[in-house]
């Protein structure tokens, strides 16, 4: 064939697994790498090498020298900017970040801002977590389910989830006119019952229920007139016939306030009631018994009335009363009032709307209302306007969903209400056990066998009697809280599968009624084999790739692209271990935060947290001048912005100094050699010729210019590169030829340093740089359009290259054409 060139255009498939680099007939292997290694791949098939994680702060325990782990947890109230937090959480404990900072005591700024907690370090993997606004919900096996509340930027608290309903802080009386209203031939006696409850509101505006107070009592003020049915005590003051009558018995009822004339002749006397001059108690209240027979007609109306406080000691307000009645157990909603009365006209109740009851679904009771135990939810999620609690030790597959719109409601109905409170449990052919819920089309909840979907008849609203679980998928699930990814046609679901093994997607089917799925670790499954995965996240914007944290601390990435069936593995390592990551918006971008175990020159090993830099940087020239009057470029913008080193650390401005500039706040990377950028200038040595190495917590750089630098970034380096597969063609016979690779070109966007082999593995005498244009004495702007390097290359069957970038600068390569010398088998 000769000299022929050979163009692939992207690279969207990732790294392919060695089972399939003969499959040159798939079209995932016409896109696809052989290797890719701190590249990752972005939705349209570039290959970019990843940015760098600048340092952020040493984990509690890591700086207190205990080896104890450490998770991170996004709060997400909106994605404006400050409006997201990652979370760490460590044993016993719980620190705040936002903006590659940490939040500082207010009463200490030296230190961080943390909460006590109750988890230990061994409870955090199973650690899960559902917001609504500004609360998230926290459950642990072993742990009573609570709530993380953010107050202020610098002021949280962690609570007990509680069920209980507060208590009324006041009375509620019937009007003694429930006294008349007796039954009759056109009104039947209904034995009604009344139920109020309270309304407080506290200085924020959060407003709250109490439990309802039940109204047994008429009473009567001191000097109103006097009634027959009302049973007065001793001392009561009532009026009469122009006269106040004070009583002289107790439970004085039926005997009206006058004289009785006893004796022959007959004098007055006063068994029951004695005249008085002037009421003596006007402030006095008494009470009575109400009637079990109460009629309620429009035509006799009852009057409720209140007494009790209106503030309460931490500031809330009384702002009103909700008025149920009833009969038995069954109440329901007939009025307000805000004062100090309601009158009842005999509306019907509405049974939809009753008192809060407080249940508790976690308690159990006995047949004779003994509480036998009290139960603890694993998992919670947040569907429907309901709050899912799910999995306790003694009911593994259970699934307890609160009242619509009522996150803290748990109570039911006889008969039960569309919107109440219910429950149901797995019925699965095996034991089942829910390890997470994610709310989606459905409520979807993974277990160790596979994946359910909890969803409502066709037509229906989700409820008690309306819920069906049905089986979606039987790969079982690991206990990682799954990825929501939106997509265009519907948001797609991932998890893990058991043990860890492999990543699923599952996604709603309008045309099957339920969840399909593809395995999307089967392109690539070399990076699963013999690991299992411990955390992961999603980064939506702006490259849609999912980070994974792998058992042996090396990072895996997913670009995930489900309406366009997009999915490309890469894997990324560096000069520690990672253990964690966790995505959160920050301003126009998914910011990655991760904690790593990294060792530094004594030996010992800490654990940081660090945030992955921008890799969002101009593609464009960027001429300028800026305040000083210095020209401002590309290739300055790059250096303010492009980090690519590990647990990095910026400076700015820094002085020229003897022997040269000097960069501190490194002690975390103390005794060890790193690479700095400044002002876009790579530089690896000092002014004697020896490596830069951290000591006393500083770097001395070497003098440059004399006037120092601007900008400098200090960092652990790291070797990205990748490795395209053997040349192939799906309908030719190039496979099977011998062949060699003499050049090597490169369409590349915003990229500096670049050299080329054969082979990633190759020696580094075979390695061939790109000899980027400039001037030799400037800083070189980054280069977008076609670079070309003459390759090293045998004669073999094989026909590859490989890329690699191993200086802290952007690289994105969007194609390769390899010009190769195809000759005979």
């Amino acid at each position: 064939m000769g000299l022929q060139p050979f163009r692939q255009g992207s690279f969207a498939a990732g790294e392919l697994g060695p089972r399939l680099h003969g499959r040159h007939d798939l079209a995932k292997y016409q896109v696809g790498l052989r290797r890719a290694r701190n590249f990752f791949l972005s939705p349209e098939g570039a290959a970019l090498n990843r940015p760098g994680t600048p340092f952020v702060r040493e984990a509690k325990d890591s700086a207190a020298g205990v080896d104890r782990g450490a998770r991170l947890i996004p709060f997400i109230f909106s994605e404006d900017l400050g409006q997201a937090y990652e979370l760490e959480f460590g044993q016993g404990y719980v620190r705040f970040h936002v903006g590659g900072a940490t939040i500082a005591d207010p009463l200490n700024s030296a230190q961080p801002y943390e909460l006590a907690t109750p988890y230990l370090a061994a409870d955090l993997p199973r650690l899960k977590y559902a917001q609504q606004g500004d609360v998230v919900t926290l459950t642990c096996k072993g742990y009573d389910p609570r709530e993380l509340r953010r107050l202020a930027h610098d002021s949280w608290e962690l609570v007990p989830l509680s069920f209980d309903v507060p208590a009324p802080n006041g009375v509620v009386y019937l009007g003694v006119e429930a006294l008349e209203n007796v039954a009759d031939a056109t009104h039947p006696a209904r034995q009604w019952a009344w139920q109020v409850t309270e309304i407080w509101e506290d200085e924020s505006g959060l407003q709250w229920e109490t439990s309802p107070l039940r109204v047994r009592k008429i009473a009567v003020g001191a000097g109103a007139t006097w009634h027959t049915g009302f049973t007065y005590p001793l001392g009561a003051c009532v009026s009469y016939a122009g006269q106040f009558w004070q009583s002289v018995i107790a439970d004085n009822r039926g005997h009206v306030p006058e004289a009785v004339m006893v004796g022959d002749p007959p004098a007055a006397t006063y068994p029951y009631w004695t005249p008085v001059g002037a009421v003596p108690d006007p402030f006095a209240v008494y009470e009575s018994n109400a009637p079990t027979d109460v009629v309620l007609f429009p035509d006799r109306t009852i009057k409720l009335w209140a007494s009790g406080a209106w503030t309460g000691v931490d500031g809330s307000r009384l702002v009103g009363r909700r008025v149920y009645r009833g009969r038995g157990t069954v109440f329901g909603y007939v009025g307000e009032f805000e004062v100090a009365e309601f009158r009842d006209t005999g509306d019907t109740p509405d049974l939809s709307y009753s008192p809060p009851q407080g249940r508790n679904p976690f308690t159990v009771f006995g047949p004779a209302g003994e509480v036998v135990r009290l139960e603890q939810p694993s998992v919670v999620t947040f569907h429907a306007e309901r709050r899912s609690l799910l999995g306790t030790a003694q009911r593994p597959a259970h699934a307890f969903l609160s009242r619509t719109g009522d996150y803290y409601n748990f109570d039911r109905h006889t008969p039960a209400l569309v919107d109440d409170a219910f429950e149901l449990e797995l019925a699965g052919r095996l034991r089942e056990e829910v390890r997470w819920a994610v709310g989606a089309a459905a409520l979807l909840i993974g277990t160790q066998s596979g994946v359910w979907a909890i969803r409502p008849p066709s037509g229906e609203v989700l409820g008690p009697g309306k819920a069906t679980a049905v089986p979606q998928s039987s790969a079982g699930s690991s206990y990682l809280d799954p990825l929501v990814v939106p997509s265009a046609v519907g948001d797609a679901v991932l998890y893990v599968r058991t043990k860890g093994s492999g990543v699923r997607d599952l996604v709603y089917d309008d045309g099957r009624q339920g969840f399909v799925g593809s395995d999307l670790s089967l392109l690539a499954k070399h990076l699963f084999t013999g690991y299992s995965i411990k955390a992961w996240t999603f980064q939506e914007d702006p490259w849609s790739v999912a980070w994974l944290v792998r058992s042996d601390g090396k990072l895996l990435s997913l670009t995930y692209v489900r309406d366009q069936e997009v999915w490309a593995w890469a894997w990324h390592d560096t000069q520690g271990i990672v253990e964690d990551v966790c995505a959160i918006p920050e301003g126009t971008e998914d910011a990655v935060y991760l904690i790593v175990k990294r060792q530094i020159g004594d030996g010992t090993w800490h654990r940081y947290v660090e945030r992955m830099a921008s890799r969002v940087l101009p593609t464009e020239p960027v001429e300028a001048i800026d305040a000083e009057g210095k020209p401002y470029t590309t290739a300055r913008v790059m250096a303010e912005e492009g980090i690519f080193l590990d647990s990095a650390v910026t400076a700015r401005a820094v002085p020229a100094a003897d022997p040269g500039p000097v960069v501190g706040g490194l002690g975390h990377l103390e005794g060890l050699q790193v690479v700095a950028l400044a002002d876009g200038r790579v530089l690896r040595e000092d002014a004697a010729g020896a490596p830069l190495r951290v000591a006393g917590g500083q770097v001395v750089l070497p003098p440059g210019d004399g006037e120092g630098y601007q900008v400098v970034h200090v960092g652990l380096p790291y070797v990205s590169e990748f490795e395209l597969l053997d040349l192939a063609l799906p309908n030719a016979n190039v496979r099977n030829q011998v062949k060699t690779v003499t050049r090597v070109a490169f369409e590349l966007e915003a990229s500096r340093g670049l050299e080329v082999a054969e082979a990633a593995g190759a020696p580094e005498s075979e390695w061939a740089e790109w000899e980027q244009p400039g001037d030799g004495f400037s800083v070189p702007e980054l280069f977008s359009g076609l670079a070309e390097v003459v390759a090293f290359s045998s004669w073999n069957k094989k026909g590859r290259a490989a890329v690699r970038q191993r200086e802290p600068l952007p690289c994105t390569v969007l194609a390769v054409t390899r010009e190769a010398d195809v000759g005979g088998s």
